[in-house]
C-alpha cells in the first residue's frame, strides 16, 4: 500500500530532522543538537493526521508511528498503525546506514513479505546539518525553550529522491517548532504543519488538506538497541536489483 511507504518515508525524514550552563537560548539549541548527536538510542511517538480529498468526499487518516532509534548503529525500528473507512491496518519497517547509503525495510501489507530498497543519501545527517537558524518564540511551558526553524523545499526535495519518493507535490518551505527541556537539554517535542507544503499526492492527485505531524521524544538512552532480524535481512526482496533487471 503506497501510503503506508509514504509514512515510512515521512518517518525517516522526521528521524532526520531530530538527528538535530549558557542558558542563551540560541546556545542552548545548539547544545540540544550536540546532545540528540551524542544520544545512543531513544524513542520516538509520533501522531500524524492526514486529510484528504478525494473527488469531492472527505477522508482523514489518523496514523500512529513508534520508532526505537539506535543512534549509535545508525539504525531505527518503525511499528506504524493506520486507521482508514474503519479499518486499522499495521505495518513495520526498519531503517539502516551502510556506506553512506540508506537501507529500508519494509512488511508489505498484502503479502506479508519483507522488501529492501536503497538510497543514495545518509538520511541521519541531511537535515541536521542544515538547521543552523532558529527562532525563538514565547512558550507556553515555563520547563521548554521553544523554537521555529524553516525546513526548505529543495531539502525536502532531496531527501524525496533518496528514497525514491518523488510523487509528492511539493510547494514551499514550512515552519516546525521544536521544544527543548531547558533542564536536560534535550529534544522532548517536535511539530509541524506540512498541509501547505505537500499539495497533493499520487497519480491521481489526491489533495491533501491536512497533515499535522506531532513527535514526542523520550527515553534517553535507555531505549536500547535496535537489531534487524537475520530472517528480515535474507529474505527481504530487493527492489533495487528487481528495478535493474527490469531495465535490462
Amino acid at each position: 500500500m503506497k501510503s503506508l511507504k509514504k509514512v515510512l518515508f515521512w518517518g525517516m525524514i522526521l528521524f532526520a530532522i531530530t538527528g538535530c550552563g549558557n542558558e542563551n537560548p540560541e546556545e542552548v539549541f545548539k547544545k540540544a543538537q550536540e546532545n540528540m548527536k551524542a544520544l545512543d538510542n531513544y524513542n520516538a511517538k509520533t501522531t500524524i493526521t492526514i486529510g484528504m480529498d478525494l473527488s469531492g468526499t472527505y477522508m482523514e487518516m489518523p496514523i500512529h508511528m513508534n520508532m526505537k532509534i539506535d543512534e549509535k548503529n545508525k539504525t531505527g525500528k518503525l511499528d506504524v498503525s493506520m486507521s482508514i473507512m474503519g479499518m486499522t491496518v499495521k505495518t513495520e519497517g526498519y531503517v539502516t546506514t551502510e556506506d553512506g547509503k540508506t537501507i529500508t525495510y519494509t512488511k508489505e501489507i498484502e503479502t506479508d513479505t519483507w522488501t529492501r530498497k536503497v538510497g543514495e543519501n545518509n538520511l541521519a545527517t541531511n537535515v541536521v546539518s542544515n538547521i543552523t537558524k532558529v527562532k525563538v518564540v514565547d512558550s507556553d511551558d515555563k520547563d521548554f525553550y521553544l523554537y521555529e526553524t524553516t525546513i526548505t523545499k529543495e531539502d525536502l526535495k532531496k531527501m524525496m529522491q533518496s528514497t525514491d519518493s518523488t510523487d509528492f507535490d511539493i510547494k514551499g518551505d514550512v515552519t516546525a517548532k521544536i521544544y527543548i527541556s531547558k533542564k536536560e537539554k534535550y529534544i522532548t517535542k517536535f511539530s509541524i504543519d506540512l498541509k501547505d507544503l505537500v499539495g497533493s499526492v499520487g497519480e491521481d492527485e489526491t489533495k491533501i488538506t491536512k497533515l499535522n505531524v506531532t513527535m514526542i521524544f523520550s527515553d534517553f538512552n535507555t531505549a536500547g538497541d535496535v537489531t534487524i532480524p537475520i530472517e528480515v535481512k535474507e529474505g527481504a526482496t530487493d527492489l533495487s536489483l528487481t528495478e535493474a533487471e527490469m531495465e535490462m
